[in-house]
């Protein structure tokens, strides 16, 4: 049987290389809330000719 100790279970899920983990996060350290653990990762802008080339195809 399991049971909570004053605490949640957070279920995160993104996209493939849609975020970066922060490096200070440590494995089994304590959390507080409010701390960023991830950050966004900026998709890679697309030029002209890449819409072109594809276009294209």
């Amino acid at each position: 049987m399991g049971r909570f100790k004053l605490g949640s279970t957070v279920i995160n899920l993104f996209a493939k290389e849609a975020i970066r983990f922060d490096e200070t996060i440590v494995n089994n350290a304590p959390t507080v809330m409010g701390t960023p653990y991830a950050h966004a990762v900026k998709p890679e802008a697309q030029t002209d000719s890449d819409s072109e080339s594809e276009s294209e195809a």
